[in-house]
């Protein structure tokens, strides 16, 4: 049972308190601490003689005039309760007899009134003590700096006077304090390196595990000093939420049944990801909050909690990368610091060869999903008893749940290549990153997303080519379908058109949700999208495809040329570096294709899915359970798996459920893009967290998506209704773009997105066409209004306008 022991000395946090054994934790971190000793909880009371006799060698090994004597109590700045302020500390002589009467001073201080109070308080008891010895800094300033904003809950917050701090905590002085957001809101002439504070405090924050710390320093010499760090007890956990991205997928209010499963499958898909990747132990049960709690809703819309997303981040060993990559991915434009919690070098390299032995399957990984989803569809075109409609229900369960951990791969690497490339890009000193990044994956090769457009010239060429045809395409879509069932002078559109619906007519807005209809189940919805696909007069869109991928071929060639005359007197880098840049090139293009493979067969496995329901819906009304067939679409999916399943359930009751979620549904309001809210307010008053745009200079600025510059009117298009307003060489403003909007793509020159990210429907398909492109304007589409002139810079992310 040691006594005593220098601070730089493997300390036990039971003998030694929090005070010592955090100053303990900082100097074995590196961190600039005053030197000192502690005497342990087995020295308190020791006698007189016996003490000066004990610390007197560790007082002549102190390198100051004047000392620190600081109590530590065991229990004292706890994650639960922090007693700060109610011991005792004394600044004192390096002398042995002084320090010796400051000991004893704080061993009676233990026993004080005001610490029973306070410990009464808290429901927390102090029994024992350890006392530590430090040099003592005589500082030009000194404050407290938190790693976490105890009055905002985020960003940095930051208090100091001139001198010691002790004025500070004993309230003698008000402070100069600063909230610090980001580093570019550090205004006027600090007295001291408040940049270098900050980087010391982040290496002290993931010292502690990212938990938030309220650290006290001294500054003296242009030199930090660091005399105590201990949890922040006072702070709420402050949740933030954005649906910039996964309303692209989830554009429309969520039915019961359809969030029931985008729950679960949230959980699975990120769960079964981090241990496939080998970066979750199987019985980690602290991070199952954060798998559980991947999205949630606000008026009755689907939100990323990027809160727990950042958490799951965390566990990877690529945290800082993958973080970036995935709020480009989503557009989400929020500051946020990620703790990198992996300092083993051997667990990093594990975890490479599991990246590597994954990247070489992913070929493999979309082709199982593609052939799962494609025997699920092909199992239910054909009519099903009751019992067989089950099986199916359940089957789209196991391979949404369970099999689509396959499918993850391909979000994972499209986001960790391109993200890999742009940072890449900005190491190669390549001007423009961005914009060359951007450029590097356009005009993909067979990108299955195109299918659909090339499909749709073909029946635009068979009007084309008879003047009846052009005729009929003159009149209204009514007419046209009604005309072309009827009429077998029109047989060759009505194939084509039956074609284009068997095999691509799930793709189409709000194609994942459940009570929005399909182009299979309005056929009228479609002929519109031909006859907005014939007034752009559009070139053979396979012809534009190949252009732009000729600019990628070229652009790679150009960008690697600079690199090699960038680095020409480093005869490495000017070999290696271009190697790399068409590896990443081509893994990056690999991976978004292999993600648009999954995506279109997420598309029809949702179809198939919801078909199966309606003929569920349909029996149950037959029995009684539902009054319509669509009500079931209003339980979740594990209240239709209780009723299939033969339990015994109450009617009335699930009849009244259905009503109330009907009722809430019809009336629940929309959500800003970007909240946040307290865990412990349950939800409820929710914060916007979407600053108000405003032009500087005239200029908005978002997400650069496809590289290049364009200069004309603008014309906002809120929904798919209103596309009839486009014409050839318009530059498209609206809130986000999905696969319904295809036909759009040939007639515009610019397009600008209120959501999304660059991995976004609007950005990948605007690449393919070599369409300038920005995303991740909040509100874009009310500031901006028909017929304005502007100029996108798809290299920048800037909206200049011109008038």
């Amino acid at each position: 049972m040691n006594k005593i022991q220098f601070l730089s000395d493997n300390l036990d946090l039971s003998e030694v308190g929090g005070k010592a054994y955090s100053l303990s934790q900082m100097t074995s971190a590196g961190i600039n601490v005053p030197s000192g000793f502690v005497l342990t909880k087995y020295a308190y009371q020791t006698s007189l003689e016996d003490l000066k006799s004990l610390i007197s060698p560790y007082l002549n090994s102190l390198n100051s005039k004047y000392v620190m004597v600081r109590s530590s109590a065991i229990g004292e700045d706890s994650f639960e309760a922090s007693f700060a302020g109610q011991l005792e500390s004394y600044q004192t002589n390096n002398h042995v007899d002084e320090v010796t009467h400051n000991i004893i001073k704080c061993w009676h201080s233990l026993s004080s009134d005001r610490v029973e109070e306070y410990g009464k308080y808290q429901g927390k008891t102090l029994s024992e003590m350890a006392v530590v010895i430090q040099e003592m800094i005589e500082p030009e300033y000194a404050g407290v700096f938190f790693t976490t904003s105890p009055i905002t809950q985020e960003g940095f917050y930051l208090e100091y006077v001139t001198g010691h701090a002790e004025k500070l905590v004993q309230g003698e002085v008000t402070p100069e304090s600063l909230q610090i957001d980001s580093l570019k809101n550090v205004k006027g002439n600090l007295p001291f390196d408040v940049k270098n504070l900050i980087a010391q405090g982040r290496r002290i924050l993931k010292a502690y595990k990212g938990v938030p710390q309220d650290i006290e320093w001294a500054y003296k010499n242009k030199k930090f000093y660091f005399v105590q760090s201990r949890p922040i007890t006072t702070l709420k956990t402050k949740l933030k939420w954005s649906n910039t991205n996964v309303n692209e997928n989830y554009p429309n209010k969520l039915s019961p049944l359809l969030y029931s499963i985008a729950k679960q499958s949230y959980y699975h898909y990120y769960k079964n990801l981090a241990l496939e990747l080998g970066v979750l132990e199987k019985d980690n049960p602290g991070s199952e909050r954060y798998f559980s709690n991947a999205i949630g809703i606000f008026g009755h819309r689907m939100y990323y909690n990027m809160s727990s997303i950042h958490k799951i981040i965390e566990l990877s060993p690529l945290a800082g990368l993958l973080q970036k990559s995935f709020d480009d991915f989503v557009g989400y434009q929020k500051k946020n610091d990620i703790n990198n919690r992996f300092n083993s070098i051997l667990h990093k390299i594990k975890i490479m060869f599991r990246l590597l032995g994954h990247l070489l399957t992913l070929e493999t990984k979309v082709e199982r999903i593609e052939l799962a989803v494609g025997d699920y569809a092909d199992k239910n075109k054909k009519e099903r008893s009751f019992s067989e409609l089950i099986d199916s229900f359940h089957n789209f369960l196991f391979i949404r749940f369970h099999l689509w951990v396959n499918a993850s791969f391909a979000d994972f690497f499209a986001m960790l290549f391109h993200g890999s490339l742009g940072k890449f890009l900005i190491k190669a000193k390549i001007e423009n990153a961005s914009g060359i990044q951007n450029g590097l994956i356009q005009g993909i090769p067979n990108l299955i997303s195109n299918r659909p457009l090339l499909e749709l010239w073909k029946i635009q060429k068979i009007i084309q080519k008879n003047g009846d045809f052009q005729q009929l395409f003159e009149q209204e879509a009514e007419h046209i379908w009604t005309k072309v069932q009827s009429d077998e002078r029109f047989l060759p559109i009505l194939e084509q058109v039956n074609h284009y619906l068997d095999h691509w007519g799930y793709r189409c807005p709000g194609e994942l949700t459940f009570l929005t209809e399909n182009y299979i189940e309005n056929p009228i919805a479609f002929i519109k999208m031909i006859k907005t696909y014939r007034n752009s007069s559009p070139e053979t869109p396979q012809k534009l495809l190949d252009l732009k991928h000729a600019d990628q071929v070229n652009l790679l060639y150009e960008t690697s040329i600079q690199i090699r005359r960038t680095f020409k007197f480093r005869p490495l880098l000017k070999f290696i570096y271009p190697k790399i840049l068409k590896l990443l090139t081509k893994l990056t293009i690999f991976s978004v294709s292999c993600r648009e493979r999954v995506r279109l067969k997420q598309a029809q496995m949702y179809y198939t899915f919801k078909h199966t329901c309606q003929l569920l819906g349909k029996t149950l009304v037959e029995k009684d359970i539902l009054k319509e067939a669509q009500d079931i679409f209003y339980l979740e999916y594990t209240e239709i798996n209780k009723i299939t399943s033969g339990e015994e359930v109450d009617t009335n009751y699930i009849q009244k459920i259905i009503e109330a979620r009907k009722e809430s549904l019809a009336n629940s309001k929309e959500a800003p893009d970007n909240i946040s809210n307290y865990q412990e307010e349950f939800g409820r008053n929710y914060q916007n967290q979407d600053k108000k745009v405003e032009a500087v200079d005239g200029v908005y600025k978002g997400l650069p998506a496809c590289n290049g510059r364009y200069s004309g009117k603008v014309v906002v298009v809120k929904d798919l209704n209103e596309i009839n307003k486009i014409k050839k060489g318009d530059i498209l403003v609206t809130k986000q773009t999905d696969p319904g909007w295809i036909c759009v793509f040939p007639m515009i020159s610019g397009i600008i997105v209120e959501k999304g990210g660059v991995l976004s429907h609007s950005a990948i398909v605007a690449r393919e066409f070599g369409i300038p492109a920005v995303v991740g304007i909040p509100h874009i589409t009310e500031l901006l209004s028909d017929g304005q002139d502007v100029e996108v810079n798809g290299d920048t992310g800037e909206v200049r306008c011109l008038d």
